[in-house]
């Protein structure tokens, strides 16, 4: 028999990025009674949706970020799976039986059920039904603007870190196990630990940014080339990182980067010495 006891504050929305926006429904939901669930949807479900949808973070980099503020677990849907349910069975079978909400947090924009046919307006009469109790948090605004997802990705795939930064609230992050590369960067003295990006999520516009790299829980200050490496070649692009002052075989470990700042564009060096001069001149900026 399934308990009805409902015992769960719940965020409710897709949470590309974790930005500004949806930390404040997250701070909202963190404030009622009992347990917190963030009720999302599996990044790699919905990645397909639009030829040019492609989202901030992963499922496990944005449950990452969701519990770092305060979310006690994250309920993961597969977008595919409940796509075509109506927003009635959605709201009865996911958020009172499955997640026992007794309150939901949701944006005012929110919608749900097939064809997004629900919105706030729908989701208070269900909760009004279920005695739920329902906040919907009005869009966290920069100036004139709406804080937005598609806004932070227009703005990391055009190099602008430090205002995507601003709008996240938090600085972008690219994580993932290092890779071993062709070491050349070893070999001109300019070691690097290499992630290889995965070009169904956004990718920050190709150059060199200022950093912070943690590895085993450390910080240290690094910069990091994202790209393809002109000079020398690649066939995928890489979030390449030199981490002045480390040393010892990182292969196989888990790097998170932060980017910090632009400091340049990704371009074709006439050699190995100039490009060797070039990186001297970018560590200069840290």
């Amino acid at each position: 028999m399934i308990d009805k006891t409902q015992t769960n504050a719940v965020a409710i929305g897709v949470f590309d990025g974790v930005h500004r926006g949806h930390r404040r429904v997250i701070e909202q939901a963190a404030a009622q009674t009992g347990k917190t669930v963030a009720c999302t949807f599996d990044t790699a479900t919905i990645s397909t949706k639009g030829s040019d949808f492609r989202p901030i973070y992963d499922s496990d980099t944005k449950s990452r970020l969701l519990t770092s503020l305060g979310i006690d677990e994250v309920y993961s849907l597969d977008f595919a799976q409940i796509k075509d349910l109506t927003g009635d069975t959605f709201f009865t079978e996911i958020l009172y039986y499955r997640l026992r909400a007794h309150t939901i947090v949701c944006g005012r924009d929110f919608r749900f059920g097939r064809g997004a046919a629900f919105g706030t307006e729908e989701l208070a009469r269900l909760c009004s039904s279920h005695n739920i109790k329902l906040i919907a948090v009005d869009a966290v605004m920069d100036g004139e603007n709406k804080i937005s997802s598609a806004a932070i990705r227009k703005l990391i795939s055009s190099g602008d870190i430090s205002r995507a930064n601003e709008l996240l609230g938090s600085e972008y992050l690219i994580r993932g196990e290092i890779v071993q590369g062709n070491r050349i960067g070893t070999q001109m003295g300019f070691p690097t630990a290499n992630i290889i990006l995965d070009e169904n999520f956004i990718v920050p516009a190709y150059g060199v940014y200022r950093a912070d790299a943690y590895i085993d829980g450390v910080c240290r200050r690094a910069i990091s080339n994202i790209g393809v490496k002109p000079t020398v070649g690649s066939k995928v692009p890489l979030c390449e990182t030199h981490i002045p002052g480390i040393s010892g075989d990182l292969y196989g470990k888990t790097m998170e980067v932060r980017l910090k700042g632009f400091i340049r564009p990704e371009r074709r060096f006439s050699g190995t010495g100039e490009l060797m001069q070039q990186i001297a001149s970018d560590l200069r900026s840290l």
